[in-house]
């Protein structure tokens, strides 16, 4: 859009062109979004203006009028080409995010859509597909060695008679630290936890664990949770204190 065009409308007339694509069918969406933009940048929209005319005209919130102009931003850098296909807007508008999918799934979903409904139940399937792909097929596993099962069993007849050998010395230890001087007593073993610190340790433990499960998969599946980015910064960083500490004692 020109500056010269953006000046020539007058905003009722954009107002009401936004309200007549809104009743259309998903495949507005980008359209709606062309005018929302085209709307922001008209000189009668001055600065604080932006979202009062948004509730008074639309009843739009900020992030649903976002994600039609991301919907239109993307298009526009896919050559105007993502409007001819079936796309729900919801999957519209996580694809123009360009952080919810990988990019050889975006690109699998925008060729599914050129035939296809795809919503965000179908371009969640093709992401799982894509990410059961990157999975390395297991390693059979290798024949037993006759040799080698000899080998182990001659192994095993040696550590026995090892560990009848420890047993005696240990044993000639035992009488020899009864006969001898009382020995120096050991220092105090450390308290142990209350059970409100045992149950701190436990969950954190188990959180720690569930947290290496999932960090298998790619960080990208987790960018639509509902926890912020502050919140994950602050896990992060109590972490990295708790590892800098641990590293301290064992200094």
């Amino acid at each position: 859009m020109t500056g010269q065009k953006i000046a020539e409308r007058q905003l009722s007339a954009i107002v009401a062109d936004i309200k007549v694509a809104l009743r259309h069918d998903t495949k507005n969406a980008i359209h709606v979004g062309d005018l929302l933009r085209e709307m922001k940048a008209s000189p009668e929209v001055k600065h604080g203006d932006w979202l009062p005319l948004l509730k008074s005209h639309f009843d739009l919130s900020e992030s649903t009028a976002r994600n039609y102009i991301k919907a239109a931003e993307y298009n526009e850098a896919k050559s105007a080409t993502v409007a001819d296909l079936n796309l729900a807007p919801s999957v519209l508008y996580e694809l123009a995010r360009g952080n919810t999918f990988a990019t050889e799934v975006e690109e699998r979903i925008l060729k599914a859509a050129e035939t296809e409904r795809v919503d965000m139940d179908r371009a969640l399937e093709i992401d799982d597909a894509w990410l059961s792909e990157q999975e390395p097929e297991p390693k059979p596993e290798p024949e037993p060695d006759p040799e080698s099962e000899a080998d182990d069993d001659g192994a095993d007849a040696d550590e026995v008679d090892d560990e009848l050998e420890k047993i005696k010395e240990e044993e000639a230890e035992a009488d020899a630290v009864l006969d001898g001087p009382s020995p120096d007593l050991p220092a105090p073993e450390p308290q142990a936890p209350s059970p409100k610190e045992a149950s701190s340790l436990s969950s954190f433990e188990e959180g720690v664990e569930l947290l290496r499960k999932v960090m298998t998969q790619p960080a990208t599946k987790f960018t639509t949770t509902y926890i912020a980015p502050s919140v994950l910064e602050s896990a992060a960083d109590f972490l990295r204190q708790v590892a800098a500490t641990k590293e301290k004692k064992a200094a």
